[in-house]
């Protein structure tokens, strides 16, 4: 399936509170994030999530899409710290004499956004056992 349970405007909004560039979230990003971090927990109703009517929509908007802007903010963070260009890969040298981050500062933000990814999905996990979208026996081999 290729529909998006959250936008890049979204993902701007929740994860880098409006402050990136949208061009840099692509849509196959999302796509992937899905993908990898929301079908493995959600497989059996996966199909009915991202389905043309969506019967949990306050479900997927307060659950699913905080934990999937995280997952696309971690998927993404490499490649809007470096560049691939004409020259290589460069590093991100920033605007208004900001500099770019350093590697250790890096995999601590990494290391927050993987935590907090994973936080708000298990969160997503129970409460769509609470509403039946997913059976309980499930989650424990989720969560």
């Amino acid at each position: 399936m290729n529909t998006l349970l959250i936008t890049p405007a979204q993902v701007n909004a929740l994860a880098f509170r409006g402050e990136l560039q949208e061009s840099y979230i692509s849509r196959s990003s999302i796509l992937a994030a899905q993908e990898r971090h929301v079908l493995p927990s959600f497989a059996e109703c996966y199909d009915m999530l991202t389905g043309s009517i969506e019967p949990y929509p306050d479900f997927v908007a307060d659950y699913l899409q905080p934990a999937l802007a995280q997952f696309v903010k971690l998927d993404i963070m490499p490649s809007i710290s470096a560049i691939t260009g004409s020259r290589g890969v460069m590093q991100f040298d920033g605007i208004e004499s900001t500099r770019s981050a350093t590697d250790v500062s890096l995999e601590r933000l990494i290391k927050a956004t993987r935590r907090d990814a994973r936080t708000l999905l298990r969160r997503a996990v129970r409460r769509a056992v609470e509403l039946g979208i997913i059976k309980a026996e499930r989650r424990k081999t989720i969560l």
